[in-house]
């Protein structure tokens, strides 16, 4: 039994330091709850423990840690928990009226004549060595979160439990609590993250989600095909997206600068994209990477600023190409803007290529346009690829 910690305050701060980081790790399941729970016991000086939780409106357990349990225990939960002869009356007389962060032993409740009486503790606690029972609500909330108890079990001799073994649970609740929260943020992450990429493998095109420093957080079926070819967009083996160029990793860089800065995420919910670039590959159409900033909202639930929409044109016929352009009485020039527009290229792109200036491709585009009867670069190429 603990009754002062002045003798020993270096095997106390030991002690509730090492409970403290298991029960984190826990919670962020770096550590299994059962070996935390060994930690509890270690600080508290009990001899077992069981964190329980509950679904809110059935009370059916959701899930059940045990730290220091034997086979007699085991056999127990199967058992003897399945016989509704033999209900818990600890869950069903003491833990429900109590309030949460409240801490009672089971000798607060009962007598040890009521208490020999019982089956729960006549014929299951007590032939494996438990007598007592420190019980807490670590969370009991009206949001439908499961509720969760925690049971810690002493010996005979350390029987009743006193008030340093109370204070030592008591100061060991809040991070318990924050472990359980944290445990099902990061399952409920899981399970979004689990929905999202089942729905972008719906997505013919190849889409990937980037972190603000570009590491992949996400990519659909589509882009992986297009990163296990390594042809202009390759991934390292710290999963840091790279294209093929220095100018277009120039330009990613830049454009996730610009998807971190504030006026960025606050008119994130605009869908024109931040930043067009475009991959040059060596005999082939470039590859054209349309970069999304992520809304405020979705930045919540993943680590991820920005997505990228990666096309890859397909090759355009050149005979098809001419003969469209023909028959639209598009000059020489301007049938060889549409040609340099077909293979991915940007009118900067193609101005600076060609030796010409920005505002006379401008106006080469206008009057495409007009004789093509379109008013977007997209619905032209459409036109070329479909023959017209």
């Amino acid at each position: 039994m603990f009754m002062t910690i002045s003798s020993s305050t270096t095997r106390y701060e030991h002690q509730l330091l090492n409970a403290i980081d298991c029960i984190h790790a826990a919670g962020s399941g770096d550590m299994a709850w059962s070996l935390a729970l060994e930690s509890v016991c270690d600080f508290v000086g009990a001899r077992a423990a069981d964190l329980n939780k509950f679904d809110p409106d059935t009370l059916d357990y959701v899930g059940f840690h045990p730290a220091h349990v034997d086979p007699f225990v085991l056999r127990y939960i199967s058992d003897f928990m399945g016989d509704p002869l033999n209900e818990n009356p600890r869950l069903t007389q003491l833990y429900m009226p109590m309030a949460q962060g409240t801490i009672m032993a089971d000798s607060d409740f009962w007598t040890p004549r009521q208490l020999n009486a019982m089956p729960f503790f006549a014929d299951f606690l007590q032939p494996w060595g438990t007598f007592d029972s420190l019980n807490t609500w670590v969370r009991r909330g009206a949001d439908g979160s499961p509720w969760v108890a925690l049971a810690v079990h002493f010996k005979k001799e350390d029987c009743p439990p006193q008030a340093e073994e109370r204070r030592r649970l008591a100061v060991l609740l809040p991070h318990i609590r924050r472990a359980c929260g944290t445990e099902e943020r990061l399952g409920t992450a899981l399970q979004s993250h689990s929905q999202l990429q089942s729905a972008l493998d719906q997505v013919a095109d190849a889409v990937i989600l980037l972190s603000a420093s570009g590491h992949v957080v996400s990519a659909n079926r589509a882009a992986h095909a297009v990163i296990r070819e390594g042809d202009g967009i390759s991934v390292t083996l710290g999963n840091l997206l790279r294209l093929g160029d220095s100018a277009a990793n120039n330009a990613l860089e830049a454009a996730l600068f610009r998807c971190r800065s504030p006026a960025t995420i606050l008119s994130a919910d605009d869908d024109t994209p931040i930043d067009r670039i475009v991959v040059q590959r060596r005999g082939k159409a470039p590859i054209v990477i349309r970069v999304q900033p992520l809304p405020l909202v979705q930045r919540h639930r993943s680590s991820a600023v920005a997505v990228l929409f990666v096309h890859r044109p397909a090759p355009v016929d050149s005979d098809q190409l001419w003969s469209v352009c023909a028959s639209f009485g598009l000059t020489s020039a301007e049938a060889k803007l549409v040609r340099a527009l077909a293979d991915g290229h940007s009118l900067k792109q193609i101005a600076d290529h060609q030796g010409r200036s920005y505002e006379t491709l401008r106006c080469h585009l206008r009057r495409v346009f007009e004789k093509t009867g379109t008013n977007r670069q997209g619905a032209l190429l459409h036109l070329v690829r479909s023959g017209g």
